[in-house]
């Protein structure tokens, strides 16, 4: 059977339409006591993309601890700063997010609370990410930390590609712009944020559309871009459409084949600069 731990009414309500038991509240050492008194020990518990947003990570790795079985497994699924730095998914790099991790830094967290960390699965999702299996095991002995290799050469590495890829773009942009085109954005949520801000965008768009209803007729943060229906939407003038949804490209040219035809050129900004121009003529 499936429990589960939610502390938004968008998730819970979610969980109880799918009939699944879940208690409304944040991961901690209350609702542990709670769960096992209520649901007994745990066979699996799964955290996907949450890790980064947990301040105190040892707390709730003791906690997930105390949840399991003997032989439990705490199964973990986050970004990394390996798959960060291969995929460019610079949205990721956010406010939200108080860590970013490497498989040596998951090892620790395991070693310093009875784990064991014994696979690492490399994922597609977010962009690219990574699934860490982790086994409870019993041990009162205080474990070494294992050193990373992680060197802050690394991080001025990435911080370089990611500003050659900002210049590239923003010189293709100034380019259309010189050329009177109007611009739009595609992708509405949090990373697009992240990137109107990066890539100065914020001053340059006309409007931003987005898949997602709860999103329509809302404005963007700061730079107040409202949120509109791209089938909805006419296009009379010269412009182009920069995917800030860049990850789910394929999805969103397979699903507005029409919608596109109302642009010159289709623009994804990430991992590289792409130009695609739209050889069919608008309406």
């Amino acid at each position: 059977r499936v429990t589960g731990i939610e502390p938004s009414d968008i998730g819970v309500n979610g969980c109880k339409q799918k009939k699944i038991k879940v208690y409304k509240s944040y991961f901690n050492k209350d609702i542990t006591k709670k769960i096992i008194a209520e649901r007994g020990h745990q066979d699996v518990v799964f955290a996907n993309n949450v890790l980064a947003n947990i301040e105190n990570l040892k707390d709730f790795f003791i906690n997930v601890n105390k949840l399991l079985k003997i032989d439990g497994y705490f199964i973990i699924e986050t970004i990394t700063l390996e798959t960060i730095t291969k995929s460019l998914a610079l949205e990721m790099i956010n406010h939200e997010h108080y860590y970013y991790f490497t498989r040596n830094s998951i090892a620790n967290l395991a070693k310093n609370t009875d784990f064991k960390l014994i696979k690492t699965i490399d994922l597609k999702l977010k962009g690219s990410s990574k699934r860490f299996i982790l086994k409870k095991i019993n041990s009162n002995k205080k474990n070494n930390f294992i050193k990373d290799l992680i060197k802050i050469e690394q991080f001025f590495q990435l911080k370089k590609i990611i500003e050659k890829r900002k210049s590239i773009f923003i010189k293709k942009l100034t380019y259309y712009r010189n050329k009177n085109y109007n611009i739009y954005g595609f992708g509405a949520y949090a990373g697009a944020t992240i990137l109107i801000y990066y890539f100065n965008l914020d001053k340059k768009l006309k409007a931003i559309f987005d898949d997602n209803k709860n999103r329509l007729g809302l404005f963007s943060p700061k730079s107040c871009i409202i949120v509109q229906n791209i089938s909805k939407i006419k296009i009379i003038h010269k412009s182009i459409l920069i995917n800030l949804a860049w990850r789910y490209t394929k999805i969103i040219e397979r699903r507005h084949i029409q919608n596109l035809k109302k642009f010159d050129y289709f623009i994804n900004p990430l991992p590289l600069l792409k130009v695609k121009k739209i050889v069919v003529k608008k309406n």
